[in-house]
């Protein structure tokens, strides 16, 4: 039977490494987005709906990125594109790191003691792009 002290030691401890890991995680995700200024984020939701419309029918109207591409004088399919490219690359890469946060979280839920919890590798490195 786990002692009293043991146990708190233990939950101590996972909930310590569950706020490294969620911090580490955090900035990892913030990392995909650091050159890019807010308002720009904020239009990231419509960039990728009308790119992924476009990809699945390029006769549909993409308002917003027409405007953008004509401003940025470059064609609209290119910059569509481009935007579908950033989207893919985006989501993998942030389902990758949700799937580590995810792993890591389920690693310090299983440990059995304090120095398992700790021993618990908490790395965001996302694999080199290929």
């Amino acid at each position: 039977m786990t002692e009293p002290a043991e146990s708190n030691a233990l939950e101590t401890e996972h909930a310590y490494r569950l706020s490294v890991s969620n911090r580490a995680f955090e900035f990892a995700m913030e990392q995909l987005k650091e050159s890019y200024p807010k308002s720009e984020i904020e239009t990231w939701e419509r960039q990728r709906a009308e790119a992924v419309a476009w990809s699945d029918d390029p006769s549909v109207l993409t308002p917003w990125i027409d405007v953008a591409a004509q401003t940025r004088g470059i064609p609209r399919d290119e910059f569509l594109a481009r935007t579908l490219d950033k989207v893919h690359k985006f989501a993998y890469a942030s389902a990758y790191l949700v799937g580590m946060r995810q792993g890591i979280e389920d690693a310090i839920a299983q440990a059995q003691t304090p120095g398992a919890v700790a021993a618990i590798a908490i790395d965001y490195t996302l694999p080199e792009a290929e």
